[in-house]
């Protein structure tokens, strides 16, 4: 798919690989990745805003479970800095 060319990596996380794997096997930064990861996000919360409007209760829960998914670890840590105690510790990606 030539207008979102990181598509194939976001599908991989929303399988279930883990982070640290796509980033093997790809040439994507990992900034390009989590971006793609929240654009599929946003399109799935558009399709089950959809189904919802057209009754297709079945769609709906399909795209909700791709949601749940896609919504783990890093991709939609609200920081990639945590605090403890008096440090500062960058998590592991």
């Amino acid at each position: 798919m030539a207008c979102w060319p990181d598509i194939m990596e976001a599908i991989a996380w929303a399988k279930g690989s883990k982070f640290y794997e796509i980033m093997e096997i790809t040439q994507v930064f990992k900034g390009s990745l989590i971006s793609a990861i929240r654009r599929l996000d946003e399109v799935l919360q558009q399709l089950i805003q959809a189904a919802k409007y057209i009754e297709e209760l079945e769609h709906q829960t399909k795209f909700e479970d791709a949601v749940a998914r896609i919504k783990r670890d890093i991709a939609f840590a609200a920081s990639l800095y945590l605090l403890t105690d008096r440090f500062w510790f960058c998590s592991e990606i």
